[in-house]
């Protein structure tokens, strides 16, 4: 599970997700960006420059969702 789930952030903000499990995730918003696979301890920062809602996903665990509200 993505911890938190979601948040709102101001724009310019950049979040760093970072894989603290023991199995690889990704984070993934489609069209916005695409961390590849995270094994532990590894980490993709993504800098947020436009307002809106994105959603995101781990695309190796569907049901693992979340969302970033930037304002």
């Amino acid at each position: 599970m993505f911890d938190p789930q979601s948040t709102t952030i101001a724009v310019g903000t950049t979040v760093r997700a970072t894989n603290e499990d023991s199995t690889v995730h990704t984070w993934t918003s489609s069209g916005h960006w695409d961390s590849g696979d995270l094994a532990t301890g590894q980490s993709f920062p993504f800098r947020f420059t436009t307002k809106g809602t994105f959603s995101f996903v781990c695309s190796r665990h569907l049901s693992m969702t979340g969302s970033v509200t930037v304002s």
